[in-house]
């Protein structure tokens, strides 16, 4: 007959096998967190104009449940693409990203369909996703423009031009020192920048001229005479010589400010008030 010891320790035995039996089934059954990917996202033959300044991408599972968000993402530009920086978590997801030149409120974004709901009137968004997409190891993706189509062939190319029609006839500006850009870069016939020419008596150095690429830069400096200045740029093409006037008026003169007849003086202090009559 079994005693109370031995039934007391054969329970003992079996609450410690069947302990350590739940303690190895649950190590077997542990969470194992996903790995933080990089991921670049690519948008190609689409100019993303300037106006858009604003980026937001949204990441949803293969379900089309809200994953993450990214507010605010740098728009990298390049001469025929744009690339988006990002990450995410390892899985199938897709990236959908809203370009608009103003902030948008993603409280509501639970889900795929809630971007077209919420969005739907906002006429300046575009609106990019790449579909699902596997993400093992850093990786990336092209973006397809789904809604708000803007390419850069939509625009029309600008018609070459000749060099007349693109020089003023002259230019007046101001006594002060600056710099003024003639645009060129659709003239249609292959142009050179030679001399300027001054009035007799006028100092010889206070205009120049260069070209930077397709762009005509004439340097002025600040006019100190008593009189308004005028200078020639001369222009070459392959058959013709075009000549540009240049005329700089002289420092301001206002003959409405008079002196008063009372004199004041100053003790010197600063933000002192003076009157004046």
């Amino acid at each position: 007959m079994i005693e109370l010891a031995d039934i007391a320790t054969l329970a003992f035995i079996a609450s410690g096998v069947t302990y350590q039996g739940v303690k190895y089934w649950r190590s077997d059954k542990r969470v194992k967190l996903k790995r933080e990917r990089p991921v670049s996202l690519i948008l190609r033959e689409t100019e993303i104009s300037k106006s858009y300044t604003h980026a937001t991408v949204v990441v949803f599972d293969r379900r089309g449940c809200l994953v993450r968000k990214f507010p605010e993402k740098e728009i990298i530009r390049k001469k025929k693409y744009c690339k988006l920086p990002c990450s995410s978590a390892e899985g199938w997801m897709n990236f959908c990203v809203l370009f608009t030149s103003c902030t948008l409120s993603l409280s509501g974004i639970h889900c795929r369909e809630d971007i077209d709901r919420q969005f739907a009137g906002i006429p300046d968004l575009l609106i990019a996703e790449t579909g699902l997409q596997e993400i093992s190891h850093g990786a990336s993706f092209e973006l397809t423009l789904i809604s708000g189509h803007e390419t850069a062939t939509d625009e029309p190319e600008a018609t070459p031009t000749a060099l007349s029609m693109l020089l003023p006839p002259e230019l007046t500006t101001d006594a002060m020192a600056k710099e003024l850009t003639i645009d060129l870069q659709h003239c249609s016939e292959e142009w050179s920048t030679d001399s300027v020419h001054y009035n007799e008596g006028e100092p010889d150095n206070w205009l120049a001229m260069r070209r930077e690429g397709e762009k005509l830069v004439l340097q002025l400096r600040t006019n100190f005479c008593a009189h308004e200045r005028e200078a020639t740029a001369e222009l070459h093409t392959d058959d013709r010589t075009y000549l540009l006037r240049i005329k700089q008026q002289v420092m301001g003169i206002h003959p409405t400010l008079t002196v008063s007849r009372r004199l004041y003086v100053s003790t010197g202090k600063k933000n002192e008030v003076v009157p004046l009559t």
